[in-house]
């Protein structure tokens, strides 16, 4: 594989990229970028533009086509050109497993859907993040390429969390988000996606006490999927060719940007992961830097961030609220819970339809977009598509970490079980899983997974 090909297209990429979301160049160049990604991949072999697709997951870039449309994402055409090739070179044979039988459920549970058109919406967008996992399934690619490719974003991101800390001590709160909603993330997600940053709020800030403290979430969408993909890209770094020293030094920067995401859930879902290291003895010293961590991160928070004084009392406090049931939005994620289950006694079956969960809160449908949700994966699926299709993403979930399991001498799936295990315990009281840019890692993570099995 030209190797020299990739790494050039790969350069002019995040050129473009940063010369567009920093508002360099007019907001229609990110067509003309789409453009030349599409041609490049009709052009390369297959497996070459797969690992371009990898390493562009946190750099794909949203289409202005028209005012009112301008969310279209430039991944969905990629993924779409490298289904259509592969389905055109590669000629496979599908099989029956969990996802295909989730797939019909999805399709059958529109039918019952209040909002039948956002229920196809939604299904076409899962099916456009599935294709590179797929296609990583099927292809021929060393797993270490592969596992080598990931680990450009998960470095990009890590850096521009980095970025983003040092930028709370420059910009005032204002300043802060005009750069990084109306700037950065304007030209990444589209103007819809800033508009329910502003009117339906974000998680972007922690605030205690007239004091206000960044939740880290560098180039994805909030500070819940944040964590979630940098734990997805730290089985890469472990199994990486760096040196030691430097494998360290990142996977130590991942794990306090992993803190100051404020992130409750996944501080107290690292207990699988301590569980898992209690076992895989050479991944013990990661969970104790973790949590050696938090002392750095305590340093962090109470500094004066956006020009405003700090306020040691707000990690405290957020640590103490993580098992206070009259905190407020425990209390709120409670009450959520307890109407997904109501929902879920009502429609066992089929749910309330694909893609329609604010039906289940009495929400508009339009919420959907806005992070109307179970708070809990496992809920929002049985609540959307019924008992059954829980049941197949559960058998999912278990195959793949046996799958991790069962391939542990290899240090990467050694590593993707311990990780694995800690984002799906978060998942219980999360779904930032599916944000795209997570999932579009995960899908890849787990077709490396799977493919151990044949």
């Amino acid at each position: 594989m030209p190797q020299n090909r990739l790494n050039i297209a790969y350069i002019i990429e995040i050129v473009a990229f940063v010369y567009i979301v920093l508002g360099i160049v007019p907001r229609w160049w990110a067509l003309v970028l789409a453009a030349g990604i599409a041609i490049y991949l009709l052009i390369v072999p297959l497996e070459e533009g797969t690992l371009f697709f990898i390493r562009s997951i946190p750099f794909f870039i949203a289409l202005p086509i028209t005012q009112n449309f301008d969310s279209l994402n430039t991944w969905r055409i990629a993924s779409l050109i490298l289904f259509a090739k592969f389905i055109f070179f590669e000629k496979p044979k599908f099989k029956l497993s969990p996802l295909t039988l989730l797939l019909l459920i999805s399709i059958l549970s529109i039918f019952v859907a209040s909002d039948q058109i956002l229920g196809v919406k939604r299904i076409i967008y899962f099916l456009n993040i599935s294709f590179i996992g797929i296609i990583l399934y099927n292809l021929k690619l060393k797993t270490e390429d592969v596992v080598h490719n990931m680990l450009f974003p998960f470095i990009a991101v890590i850096i521009v969390g980095v970025l983003q800390v040092f930028s709370t001590y420059i910009f005032d709160f204002d300043q802060f988000m005009s750069f990084w909603a109306d700037r950065v993330q304007y030209h990444q997600y589209g103007y819809h996606w800033v508009q329910i940053i502003f009117s339906s709020g974000h998680t972007w800030i922690a605030e205690f006490a007239g004091t206000l403290s960044l939740r880290v979430f560098s180039l994805i969408t909030d500070s819940h999927a944040f964590p979630v993909f940098a734990l997805l890209g730290i089985p890469a770094l472990i199994a990486s060719n760096l040196r030691p020293h430097w494998k360290y030094l990142f996977l130590a920067t991942a794990f306090l940007l992993i803190i100051l995401s404020g992130t409750r859930g996944i501080w107290l879902a690292s207990l699988a992961g301590l569980v898992c290291a209690l076992y895989f003895k050479k991944f013990r010293l990661h969970l104790l830097t973790f949590y050696l961590l938090f002392i750095a991160a305590f340093g962090i928070i109470i500094s004066p961030q956006f020009h405003l004084g700090g306020d040691a009392r707000l990690l405290s406090r957020r640590l103490s609220s993580i098992l206070d049931s009259g905190e407020t939005s425990n209390t709120q994620r409670l009450e959520i819970w307890k109407k997904s289950l109501a929902s879920i006694a009502k429609h066992p079956v089929l749910g309330v339809g694909v893609g329609n969960f604010p039906v289940v809160l009495n929400q508009d449908v339009s919420k959907a977009k806005a992070g109307s949700s179970a708070h809990n994966l496992y809920l929002h699926i049985a609540a959307e598509m019924g008992i059954p299709a829980l049941i197949f993403v559960l058998i999912f979930f278990y195959r793949f970490l046996q799958s991790c399991y069962a391939n542990a001498h290899n240090p990467y799936f050694a590593a993707l079980f311990l990780y694995g295990a800690w984002i799906l315990v978060y998942s219980l009281v999360d779904i930032a899983l599916i944000e795209e840019r997570a999932l579009l890692f995960f899908a890849a993570t787990a077709a490396l997974a799977f493919r151990q099995e044949t």
